[in-house]
């Protein structure tokens, strides 16, 4: 890359409400420098400050409150440079600080959209996907109404539901909706009218409920239904060979402590994918309208891992996928919050170069083996002789440093393999001592339309023996980009080797 000084970028600053509106350009209200940061599969960061006064003027002549406008949690801001969109992000607070010996601002903080995720939880179980694509299912269920009904798909067992009448429900594996051969609810009925199996649901007068399931039958002779305890209502006929989907919604007329889905006639059914809705869970509420941009990744990923999770955050149940042992990816939000998946950020680029002393203007060699561990080991879920566990040794860095051990607790895995997978990623993150050039390159020097975030370039600090290691390709994982209020972009790297 050659030394010379670019151009000066141009950034704007753009404010948008929560339902993805426009609200206003800002650019020309900023009173400080515009700080960026960006890393590899982790969140990005936004900080700036704006002229309080001119702000309120700026909002007074469009008809809006200021709290409005700039509002934490409610209001998006996107960034451009040189008129494409770079980054986006929530506001997470506003800071309004009044200063007799200079101008009144407010300091504002933003996160990237991944942080949407950690007010997230899931409790499922995905089977025969690629880690990409359980990345993309988290997204979705996690925008999702919740379901009331938490085992669902019966993939390990029938727990929490209870038979009805004199009929009895069992598991059983030979058969199911989701995947052939999979896990299905058999419930059968007895000498009653009605017989089915329950589940255990505190159901509120007033309210609304979908409830949805498939469901078949190995004879005929009778209707499926769901009784709210509130009357039997919503019968249908029921298919004999096929799985086939059933929905029905309705305003709970009474409140009742359950919800039963059973039939008339003494036959056998199946059930599976079961769901229960609530209108007071409106779905606006869960919507945090980020939608699923491209997959470069699930096409030479394997198709046949499983994960089971219960209560897992979703933001670090994402981060995670991309750190197991093999067939990791990289992802981003877009400032339009669209979700991609890559098999790697970046290309390799070994004609950029940054040197030092020539357009490296600081560079920081942090060579640290305190966090050193070759020998790994993973505790997955359980008590006692009941808890899972596993360990991974890297056993050439046990040679050159000797067995450093270190523990790793994975609360939420409930599958061997997966806790497997998840501590031998441990295992490559920490078997290697820390030597990492943290550098910052000379101001608008540095091409932010040629090298961006995951990008391999070349580095060089000429004249010195004892660094010379550092000297080949590095990857970059976090470039932050300052931006003072006459443009000039300033940008540190923080760097992996390749």
């Amino acid at each position: 890359m050659s030394p010379e000084v670019l151009n000066t970028p141009e950034y704007t600053v753009e404010v948008w409400d929560i339902n993805g509106v426009f609200v206003m350009d800002i650019s020309d209200l900023i009173a400080t420098s515009l700080r960026i940061t960006r890393e590899v599969n982790t969140v990005e960061d936004i900080s700036f400050a704006i002229d309080l006064v001119q702000f309120e003027l700026r909002c007074a002549s469009v008809g809006a409150s200021p709290r409005s406008i700039i509002e934490p949690y409610r209001t998006d801001i996107k960034i451009r440079r040189n008129g494409a969109y770079l980054v986006g992000g929530q506001v997470v607070q506003a800071n309004i600080n009044f200063n007799q010996q200079d101008a009144n601002k407010i300091e504002i903080k933003c996160t990237g959209y991944l942080n949407y995720f950690k007010d997230r939880f899931i409790s499922d179980f995905y089977r025969d996907k690629t880690y990409a694509q359980m990345a993309r299912q988290l997204i979705t269920d996690a925008q999702s109404q919740p379901n009331l009904i938490s085992n669902s798909h019966f993939y390990t067992d029938v727990g929490g539901w209870f038979a009805i009448d004199s009929g009895y429900i069992a598991w059983d594996a030979n058969e199911g909706y989701d995947y052939p051969g999979s896990l299905y609810v058999s419930v059968t009925t007895g000498s009653n009218t009605f017989g089915g199996a329950r589940w255990p649901e505190g159901l509120i007068a007033g309210v609304t409920y979908t409830l949805s399931f498939k469901a078949k039958t190995t004879t005929t002779g009778g209707n499926i239904y769901y009784d709210s305890g509130a009357g039997v209502a919503g019968s249908t006929a029921v298919s004999t060979t096929n799985w086939t989907p059933y929905t029905f919604t309705w305003t709970q007329a009474a409140n009742s402590a359950r919800i039963d889905i059973k039939t008339t006639g003494s036959m056998n059914f199946y059930l599976d994918d079961v769901k229960l809705t609530s209108s007071l869970d409106n779905p606006a509420y869960f919507d945090f309208g980020v939608t699923l941009g491209v997959d470069n990744a699930s096409a030479g990923q394997a198709a046949t891992r499983q994960r089971t999770y219960d209560l897992q955050n979703v933001k670090d149940g994402i981060v995670n996928l991309t750190k197991l042992e093999n067939d990791n990816f990289d992802f981003e939000f877009t400032a339009n919050k669209v979700f991609n998946i890559y098999a790697r950020l970046g290309s390799d680029k070994p004609e950029v170069e940054l040197v030092y002393p020539q357009n490296i203007t600081s560079v920081r060699v942090t060579r640290d083996a305190s966090t050193l561990a070759n020998r790994i080991i993973g505790l997955g879920s359980g008590i006692g002789s009941e808890r899972l566990e596993t360990v991974a040794t890297g056993y050439q860095s046990a040679a050159a440093y000797r067995i450093r051990e270190r523990t790793e607790t994975f609360n939420s895995v409930q599958e061997q393999s997966t806790l497997d997978a998840n501590t031998f990623g441990k295992l490559n993150v920490y078997e290697t001592m820390y030597e990492v050039p943290a550098l910052t390159v000379e101001a608008n020097h540095l091409d932010l339309d040629e090298v961006t975030l995951g990008d391999a370039i070349t580095i060089r600090i000429d004249n010195s023996s004892f660094v010379n290691t550092i000297n080949g390709m590095w990857r970059i994982m976090k470039m932050t980009i300052n931006v003072d209020r006459d443009m000039n972009e300033s940008v540190s790297l923080d760097v992996e080797a390749w």
